[in-house]
């Protein structure tokens, strides 16, 4: 029913690059929290949650994930931001 997605940056860095993992969580309507996906990657980037099962979310909950959230509209328009 709801997902909860962040970027989590390292401290490491190679030259102008900071390596990142987005992380989704999910809770369904038993209140039951999922870890759903990670994906590592220089950004803060999208991933199929489609392909991975996940009927569309009523609202989805993050901070700048910005290709998330251009993904997330693509994918699933109704979900809330």
């Amino acid at each position: 029913m709801y997902i909860w997605v962040d970027g989590i940056f390292s401290g490491l860095c190679s030259e102008d690059v900071k390596l990142c993992s987005l992380v989704i969580i999910g809770v369904n309507e038993h209140r039951q929290k999922k870890f759903l996906a990670i994906e590592d990657g220089v950004q803060e980037s999208t991933l199929n949650l489609k392909q991975r099962g996940i009927n569309t979310p009523k609202v989805a909950i993050g901070d700048g994930a910005m290709e998330f959230w251009s993904a997330l509209d693509d994918v699933y328009p109704q979900t809330r931001q």
